[in-house]
């Protein structure tokens, strides 16, 4: 049995935002030291400054390259050190091209080690979209670097907390978008997709998917009422399909099973 401790890779995120310093914090967590060895991947500066203004007690191995666990500290984080930021001193909390190209390429240098088996997993700190954007990156978050990064045909952004799971059929769209992005095959990959991760990643042998559909509302009009209900999921399960569905769920809340609570509509995650 190895009873070594999985690498996992974080990128700092945005050189100009709250990336560093959440990083930093996390880092000091008894709880991320004691699941862990972390690789961190960022600029070692802008990190410095952020553990700086914390006033943290954190020591970390800076390194320029990686090539295996030996490139690790033996007892603490390590640094992967893109020295491709701003200086810290000139970062101002707007959209910077330069701070996205060096967020982009965090996440890419960490996808490649993930594919090559050199680490474990991938935690992301947040990205500027716009920034990214400004950079030339032609997708508007993770989700979609990851999906091309990777060669991957399906992907699926899911929230897990506890005993909640919820994955999203449209993401990083505007709530105007939502109708023309919407489509019966999109809620069937993404069933199709969630129930695959929930029965070979979370160990559930049988799972329950609730479907949750944004209600058409009469007050706004004709034209909104018309697309909303256009694009309720109407599908049938296909041929040979092991799913089982509960939905198309309406109204502002889902109960949850067993006292474990419930699940309130927000606007940004309809649906």
């Amino acid at each position: 049995m190895d009873d070594r401790k999985p690498i996992v890779g974080i990128t700092s995120g945005d050189p100009a935002s709250i990336g560093p310093e959440v990083v930093v914090k996390a880092l000091l967590h008894p709880a991320v030291q004691a699941c862990c060895r972390a690789l961190v991947f960022g600029d070692a500066r802008v990190l410095e400054a952020a553990r700086a203004a914390l006033r943290a007690d954190l020591p970390w191995r800076v390194i320029q390259s990686f090539e295996d666990e030996a490139d690790l500290a033996p007892d603490g984080p390590t640094l992967l050190d893109f020295a491709n930021a701003p200086d810290p001193q000139s970062l101002r909390p707007a959209a910077d091209p330069a701070c996205g190209r060096a967020s982009v390429e965090y996440v890419h240098a960490a996808i490649d080690l993930a594919m090559a088996g050199k680490i474990d997993a991938i935690a992301t700190a947040p990205i500027n979209k716009e920034a990214i954007g400004l950079a030339g990156c032609k997708f508007p978050g993770h989700t979609e670097i990851l999906a091309d990064r990777t060669g991957a045909k399906k992907k699926v952004m899911m929230l897990a907390g506890g005993p909640l799971r919820v994955s999203l059929v449209t993401i990083h769209v505007g709530l105007q978008q939502v109708p023309k992005k919407l489509t019966a095959q999109g809620v069937l990959d993404t069933i199709v997709v969630t129930h695959e991760a929930l029965v070979n990643l979370f160990g559930i042998e049988k799972p329950r998917i609730a479907v949750r559909a944004q209600p058409p509302r009469r007050r706004v009009g004709p034209v909104r009422r018309r697309g909303a209900a256009d694009h309720r999921p109407r599908h049938k399960p296909r041929a040979g399909a092991r799913h089982r569905l509960h939905g198309a769920l309406f109204g502002r809340h889902i109960i949850l099973p067993r006292g474990q609570g419930r699940i309130r509509r927000r606007r940004g995650h309809v649906p």
